[in-house]
């Protein structure tokens, strides 16, 4: 099990913030028109992607192939990697920088997606060494 926690801290990591996204760390609500503005569509891909990264996670632990994990996880690393760079880099979202987006999304979003990402370096690492110990 303590091989496994690397992966479990990813999946825990993901799928708060795809409930954390969603909820208090959404993006900026309807414009007056009923309409969206970018950081919606922002905050939806961060979401499913999040989902993602939280099922592979799990299936790197429910599937004992080592070289599935190791693909598995470094999906995962490519994909906390775009997550974080997605709001405002990648994707643009508001124009003014004091909109929620900005202040709320962005932040809790870029600081989940470096701890998914440090979790998934340290797995393909850990899976490295005992590779080579084998």
């Amino acid at each position: 099990m303590k091989k496994e926690v690397t992966k479990v801290t990813a999946a825990v990591i993901s799928l708060f913030l795809a409930v954390g996204v969603m909820t208090v760390f959404k993006a900026c609500g309807p414009k007056e028109d009923g309409s969206f503005m970018h950081c919606h569509y922002v905050q939806l891909y961060v979401f499913f992607i999040s989902l993602a990264m939280a099922a592979a996670s799990v299936l790197s632990i429910l599937i004992k192939k080592k070289t599935v994990q190791l693909v598995l996880c470094s999906l995962n690393a490519v994909a906390a990697l775009i997550t974080m760079l997605l709001p405002g880099t990648i994707m643009k979202m508001c124009m003014m920088k004091e909109m929620r987006c900005y202040t709320y999304m962005q932040p809790f979003v870029r600081i989940c997606a470096v701890l998914i990402l440090l979790c998934s370096i340290v797995t393909i690492v850990m899976q490295m060494i005992n590779a080579k110990k084998d």
